[in-house]
């Protein structure tokens, strides 16, 4: 890793520490009464320079613009395991142990789950 990276990847930390998160959602299309609990990293910005240098950064994820309180915001987000991980490998070394533990509690509770869930909608 070069001096130059490891800078960058301190940074991210950094922000990530500070204003990302860690979550799961249950997938909103289910096939009988089967859901999918997915891991998400999200971030979100109202200068999408800081999102976009993040981004390259972590070399994973997306970011979009929403309208928020009568202007743009833009947020960061990976939802695919394989990127989530991704973030994880890169990140968790420098991150603080509460965003850590955010992190892995986020990627452990990844599974299928059954349950009384609603079809799938058909169109």
């Amino acid at each position: 890793m070069t001096e130059e990276f490891a800078l960058n990847v301190a940074w991210a930390c950094g922000l990530f520490d500070g204003e990302g998160c860690t979550s799961n959602f249950r997938s909103h299309w289910l096939t009988g009464n089967r859901a999918r609990i997915y891991a998400r990293c999200s971030l979100g910005q109202k200068d999408p320079r800081v999102l976009r240098k993040f981004h390259a950064i972590v070399k994973v994820g997306n970011i979009k613009v929403r309208t928020a309180n009568g202007g743009p915001f833009y947020e960061w987000t990976a939802g695919a395991l394989a990127d989530v991980l991704t973030v994880e490998n890169l990140l968790r070394h420098h991150l603080g142990e509460v965003k850590q533990q955010q992190m892995r509690r986020a990627i452990e509770a990844t599974t299928t789950v059954s349950g009384n869930f609603k079809e799938k909608p058909h169109a």
